[in-house]
């Protein structure tokens, strides 16, 4: 495996990519060089130029660690070369944490955080508190969202044993979210910062290390949106070159605009990434994180059989929301307390999901429905079906109208049929069958009509009710 790497000297003056098993070109430290700026010899750290007065007034020292390409005087063809950099004594560190962003850059693996090796951490709660609380300190997010972004980041050192691995779809300021994807990158199951998702960008990731996907997107096309649901669950396979791929695993997605509703709602968990009031963010360089990824390998290797055969279910939650919450759930062993606090905290997103969800289209067909069934019809037309969608919309203040063939192109993708009723068009007949997928559907995309004061009226509405 190959990826994008610092130029070499080749024999035909062409420029390559090294692999990514090179190691790093070590620092050096040069004494002090001619008028050319080219150096003498090799010395050590310790020596100083001690420059006249009228050149310069602190001791410095000349190092080299970067490489860059020119062309040779003597063939012309460009060749990389390693300049020497002036650098004040004492500041060493900070040329070598240059060189080391020069080359992360360079070896896009090397800038990977991985653990050393695993270390002790004294409970679930005490290790998710932590989290939270760096989260909150790192990007000045809110508690509820660093609480939601703290599952999330178990669940990605955990989705070898889970059947789902939630999107996690991030909201907000471009700004704000490039500062949660560093986060969630220093924090996460082998964060791998990318832009460009795609199932090209898609084969030349390093799937052997189980990375987590962090992608930051302009916007969020419908066949990237179905990519990534597809990813979240085993099984669904991408045509590579040679062999068959399986693009399951974690995945963070920031996109600018147009994030999908398709993704939204059938495997992920939404997190707006706004600042709050007052909130101060503090910058954390990657070895602060170190002892984190330490921690979360051992929770994963001491955890992993026990996520493996957890039954927890949220059934407080929407149907449609339920194996999200419940991949969550199942990553935090140990602490009832937190599995809890979770359902609590996605309830608001399920009622706003649903909220949405009944403003679209086949929202207010199931309302319409609902409404014609409840008022005693035993079929209605599509055309009948798309007056009363058209009302209801202009209710709400909505100035979109739908024609008949809208609505009934809509049905038909949710597996509702109509037939010809008569000479006046197509329609539905709304006998028990048809009424209960109608109700079930309807449930799931939070349409109105569902009584709550006189279950009498329609034995459907209390039982989908009762099964919630």
């Amino acid at each position: 495996m190959r990826l994008d790497g610092p130029m070499d000297n080749q024999e035909n003056g062409a420029i390559a990519c090294s692999s990514v098993e090179i190691e790093p070109v070590a620092l050096e430290t040069i004494s002090a060089g001619d008028a050319t700026g080219e150096p003498r010899r090799p010395t050590t750290a310790q020596e100083s130029i001690d420059a006249g007065p009228d050149v310069i007034a602190y001791p410095i020292i000349r190092m080299k660690g970067i490489t860059e390409i020119r062309r040779s005087g003597a063939t012309g063809k460009i060749a990389s070369w390693q300049p020497v950099f002036e650098v004040q004594r004492g500041s060493e560190s900070s040329f070598e944490a240059i060189c080391e962003s020069s080359h992360q850059v360079q070896w896009p693996l090397d800038a990977m955080m991985v653990p050393t090796g695993p270390a002790d951490y004294t409970s679930t709660d005490a290790l998710f508190g932590s989290i939270q609380t760096t989260i909150c300190a790192h990007t000045g997010i809110s508690e509820q969202a660093s609480a939601l972004l703290s599952y999330w980041i178990f669940a990605s050192w955990c989705s070898d044993a889970l059947c789902l691995a939630p999107v996690l779809v991030i909201s907000g300021a471009p700004q704000e979210g490039d500062s949660v994807l560093r986060v969630l990158r220093a924090l996460s199951h082998y964060g791998f910062l990318m832009t460009g998702i795609s199932p090209a960008a898609f084969r030349h990731i390093p799937w052997a290390h189980r990375p987590t996907i962090l992608s930051f997107e302009q916007s969020l096309s419908k066949s990237t949106a179905a990519l990534l649901a597809c990813g979240a669950r085993r099984g669904y396979l991408t045509m590579t070159p040679g062999w068959l791929r399986d693009f399951y695993g974690p995945k963070a997605i920031y996109a600018v605009e147009n994030l999908a509703d398709d993704l939204e709602v059938s495997c992920s968990i939404h997190v707006n990434c706004r600042v709050v009031a007052g909130g101060r963010t503090s910058r954390f360089p990657d070895s602060a994180f170190v002892d984190y990824q330490n921690q979360l390998l051992a929770y994963r290797v001491q955890n992993l059989v026990a996520v493996q055969n957890a039954t927890y279910d949220a059934v407080a939650l929407p149907r449609e929301m339920r194996p999200v919450a419940n991949a969550l759930a199942a990553s935090i062993v140990d602490s009832p307390s937190l599995q809890h606090r979770l359902v609590s905290l996605l309830t608001p997103l399920a009622d706003e999901r649903q909220a949405d969800m009944a403003a679209t289209l086949e929202g207010l067909t199931f309302t319409a429905i609902l409404g014609l069934y409840h008022r005693g019809q035993t079929e209605c037309l599509v055309a009948g079906i798309a007056n009363e969608v058209n009302s209801i919309a202009k209710s709400r203040g909505e100035r979109s109208r739908h024609s008949p063939e809208t609505v009934g192109h809509a049905l038909k993708r949710l597996g509702i049929y109509t037939r010809r009723l008569s000479k006046a068009g197509k329609g539905l007949t709304l006998d028990r069958t048809t009424m209960i997928r109608i109700h079930e559907l309807a449930h799931s995309y939070g349409a109105v009509g569902f009584e709550q004061d006189d279950e009498s009226e329609c034995s459907l509405c209390a039982e989908i009710r009762r099964l919630g």
